[in-house]
């Protein structure tokens, strides 16, 4: 049992460890609010003074992984994001808009406020799968790419042209579904009659035909039956080997029979003298070269 006079100690010791506990605290609670306003005050600032906005498209708009979309198409396409907070850029708006350029098939946007305001563009363009054109002696006018996209090339002049010819309209569509279908015919066919495939003609929907080398093939309307049809080349390959060069082309239109037509005898001897000329045309050519190359030793030698 505590004497009054020690209980009096006692609490009064109490009374002082609590409000040196109560200094310490308000001291505490006031460096907080300090360092709070001062935070506060270095993000207001930030937003006032630092420049958050976009002012040179060529130094603040990093564009990568297009090889046939120029960059300059790209960044056209992102005027609007100049002068704006960054802040307030969407990406996703501009993915939307540059990927509406028929030569782009995927595209990613990143922004970045920090060491500056910029935007980043990743681009992944459309692969190309066939060149269309009006026909035989037209003009290459558009690119169809893989996904069935037509990239013209009024647009993209430096976009690959494919071998594999497709005549057409200028506003031909094609779906993805359409592009892998093709692809497995042509693959059919040059495997069955061992040359490459060359041109699809589409101008005719009721009178598609596939070209090869030196052959034609009629394949009429496409419909559920083509797989069927093609699949009687198989039957008729020996005698496509036997008239190979003769043959104007096959009909595989009906479903009964293969017609085959015959080139006329004036047409065969307007191929071969027009074999027997280019044979000529790269001899000569041939020979040409020989001779500068021997004149180019001739002067090392010298």
């Amino acid at each position: 049992m505590l004497s009054p006079e020690k209980r009096r100690e006692w609490i009064k010791s109490r009374r002082d460890q609590r409000k040196a506990a109560r200094q310490i605290h308000g001291r505490r609670q006031s460096v907080r609010m300090v360092l709070l306003l001062a935070v506060i005050t270095t993000c207001i600032a930030s937003f006032i003074y630092l420049p958050w906005c976009m002012n040179d498209i060529d130094s603040d708009v990093k564009v990568r992984g297009n090889i046939y979309v120029s960059t300059d198409q790209i960044k056209s396409l992102l005027a609007e994001s100049l002068h704006k907070p960054i802040f307030q850029v969407d990406p996703n708006k501009l993915e939307k808009k540059i990927a509406s350029l028929e030569g782009v098939k995927h595209v990613f946007v990143k922004r970045a406020a920090f060491p500056k305001p910029q935007l980043s563009v990743e681009v992944l363009e459309e692969f190309p799968w066939a060149t269309l054109s009006s026909g035989p002696e037209g003009s290459n006018e558009a690119v169809i790419a893989e996904s069935g996209r037509v990239i013209p090339l009024s647009k993209f002049p430096n976009f690959p042209q494919p071998k594999l010819k497709i005549y057409g309209p200028s506003n031909m569509k094609m779906m993805p579904a359409a592009v892998k279908q093709w692809a497995t015919w042509i693959s059919y066919i040059e495997k069955q009659v061992s040359q490459p495939v060359t041109a699809i003609d589409l101008r005719k929907p009721f009178d598609v035909a596939v070209e090869t080398e030196h052959l034609d093939l009629k394949l009429g309307t496409l419909d559920n039956t083509v797989t069927e049809r093609l699949g009687r080349l198989i039957s008729i390959i020996d005698v496509l080997n036997t008239y190979k060069g003769k043959l104007q082309h096959v009909d595989l239109a009906l479903d009964n029979n293969i017609p085959l037509k015959m080139h006329s005898p004036a047409q065969l001897k307007a191929m071969e003298e027009a074999a027997k000329r280019l044979a000529e045309r790269e001899k000569r050519l041939a020979g040409k070269v020989a001779e500068e190359e021997g004149e180019d030793e001739a002067v090392e030698e010298i």
